[in-house]
């Protein structure tokens, strides 16, 4: 008879204890109503996925729509749905970082860097809500680890390490053309023969994802156009020093909320490395596989694009940083313990990661910034106010709506929870056929030229957030309805004055008439 031994029930307890914490600290948190402008275009591809209307926004993420889609016959509700879809993912996250550093640095850097990313605001922020960045952050771990092993001496984990980077891609594109580099260098010992067969398995994998996609949008040429047209309308600012300098803060930022107080030991244990006064206790093939796995992704937000409202960005490199750090949580310590005898090490480490596990919870509890649970629950408030306010106050027999595409309050979240109302976006997109925007009712989505009200419509709600705090000039014949904590809903009942909205795109402005 077999005896089961401790380091047996160790090997799968620990990882189990991790998952089951890290999901039991999501769940009073999770946002109850559509996040943001793109978790409702997710929910919105649920029923009908199409990337030329921007369900979900180009490049597609079709197999994170297929989990939403497979988790929705669980929920019955969109939302929640993709919220399960975060919670589970945040849970394999932190077992997968969990493995990675230990195998990286062994079972105590492990530990530490579960604690880290389990309490870390950036992290449990995206636990919490209807975004795809949580499954990015868990395929980026797992192709790293693979990667690794495969690297370290487990070439027969070369197959699943290619199939890991293609499915990647299938949740968020980008995520393999990140991760390439560090698969391809991972590949460096296996010969030519098992190299080529495991590109070919990471192509056949593509394929087999991206074939019924490309199937969804009308075609790879519809596809590739809007494609095209996206990158165009919002992300390709050109490479300048501003937008270096823009990016740069955003990720600053990021790190700061992805880190918190483990930052502090991260930036001793580079500068230490760097300046030779310690070795970085990783062999040359360990520092190119961290560099290999973080510049890319790094480099591309820092040069290319970032943005304030998508720190998910961030999640693809931060679990790298995040092992890092956990690393210079033991190097702080080590170097404490030589101050003195009766110092331990490994009890400062604990002492340490603890308290910056405790900071990471008080800042995500509490603190008024927008990656909090604080956030989540303002955000749901003021979306159910606005939602109320409109339905109270206007009739879809008479009332139309506009709105743009700010991320927390957009045209979107009006078109999904409204749907009784006819909702124009005032932005544009740019097509085949030349500039359009985007409206819709009933949740079904259309294009179109210009904005054409019904000839009964006497009211058009401008269904934006504003606040008393951030008081600005309202364009002319514009009336505002007081909400509560500040928000004010605006309204216009002459359809001639929408011209004087100047976010209105210019070629929308000069066209928006009314139907016969």
């Amino acid at each position: 008879m077999h005896e089961v031994r401790t380091s047996d029930i160790r090997e799968y307890a620990i990882p189990a204890a991790i998952f089951i914490a890290c999901v039991l600290t999501r769940l009073p948190f999770t946002s109850r109503l559509l996040y943001n402008m793109d978790s409702v275009q997710f929910a919105l591809a649920l029923d009908h996925f199409d990337v030329t209307l921007h369900q979900p926004q180009p490049p597609g993420y079709f197999l994170y729509v297929v989990m939403g889609r497979l988790a929705r016959l669980i929920t019955h509700d969109d939302n929640a749905a993709l919220v399960a879809v975060s919670v589970l993912f945040s849970g394999l996250a932190a077992v997968m970082l969990y493995l990675l550093a230990r195998a990286i640095f062994g079972m105590s850097t492990g530990l530490i860097a579960s604690v880290l990313v389990m309490t870390s605001p950036l992290c449990w922020f995206h636990g919490e809500v209807a975004l795809s960045y949580m499954p990015e952050a868990f395929m980026s771990l797992l192709v790293a680890y693979l990667c690794y092993r495969v690297l370290k001496g487990e070439p027969g984990l070369f197959w699943a390490a290619s199939v890991a980077l293609a499915v990647a891609g299938g949740i968020r594109q980008n995520t393999m053309v990140f991760l390439f580099p560090m698969w391809l260098y991972s590949m460096k010992g296996l010969g030519f023969k098992r190299a080529l067969a495991g590109l070919f398995i990471f192509v056949l994998t593509v394929f087999v994802w991206s074939a019924p996609m490309l199937a969804a949008a009308g075609g790879y040429e519809k596809y590739h156009a809007a494609l095209d047209a996206h990158w165009n309308d919002a992300n390709w600012r050109g490479i300048h020093a501003h937008w270096i300098l823009f990016n740069a803060r955003d990720m600053a930022y990021f790190i700061l909320s992805g880190l918190v107080l483990a930052l502090v030991p991260l930036v001793d244990y580079a500068f230490s490395a760097l300046t030779g006064r310690t070795s970085p206790e990783m062999d040359r093939e360990t520092i190119y596989f961290f560099l290999l796995w973080l510049l890319p992704p790094f480099l591309f937000h820092l040069i290319i694009f970032s943005h304030t409202a998508v720190p998910g960005h961030s999640l693809i490199y931060m679990g790298g940083l995040v092992i890092l750090s956990a690393r210079a949580v033991q190097h702080v310590a080590s170097r404490i313990a030589v101050m003195g005898p009766g110092i331990s090490s490994g009890r400062t480490a604990a002492a340490i990661t603890v308290t910056a596990g405790a900071v990471n919870t008080l800042v995500f509890l509490f603190a008024p910034y927008p990656l909090s649970a604080k956030s989540i629950r303002a955000h749901d408030a003021m979306l159910s106010r606005y939602i109320e306010a409109v339905r109270s106050n206007f009739s879809p027999a008479d009332t139309e709506i506009i709105g743009s595409g700010r991320f927390i309050l957009s045209y979107r979240h009006a078109m999904y929870y409204l749907p009784e109302f006819k909702v124009f976006n005032t932005f544009f997109l740019t097509t085949p056929d030349g500039p359009r925007t985007l409206w819709g009712r009933s949740r079904d989505t259309g294009k179109t030229a210009s904005i054409t009200f019904g000839p009964r419509t006497t009211h058009v709600v401008d269904f934006i957030n504003y606040n008393k705090p951030y008081d600005r000039e309202f364009p002319t014949g514009a009336k505002i309805l007081e909400l509560g904590d500040g928000d004010l809903l605006v309204y216009y009942d002459d359809i001639a004055e929408l011209k004087n909205v100047s976010r209105i795109a210019p070629f929308l402005s000069s066209q928006i008439q009314r139907r016969p």
